[in-house]
């Protein structure tokens, strides 16, 4: 059975499903990054690191280009 059909078979569980879901996703990624060259995980670290932190920045604060655009302004 493939990853797909799982998911589909599980989603009539409700949240369990999403919870497998997001454990699944970052497993795959995880394996994934696991096989690049040291340089590309650090890149990518950095990437998803930066990403994940706006996100909560977002969360919290509102967008965190008006709180930029206060230091850039020309």
């Amino acid at each position: 059975m493939t990853p797909y059909l799982k998911l589909i078979r599980i989603s009539k569980h409700g949240w369990s499903a999403l919870i497998y879901f997001i454990y699944f996703i970052t497993r795959y990624a995880y394996d994934l990054l696991l096989n690049l060259p040291l340089s590309h995980r650090i890149l990518l670290s950095v990437l998803y690191i930066v990403i994940l932190m706006t996100m909560i920045f977002r969360y919290f604060y509102g967008s965190p280009v008006k709180y930029l655009q206060e230091y850039f302004v020309f």
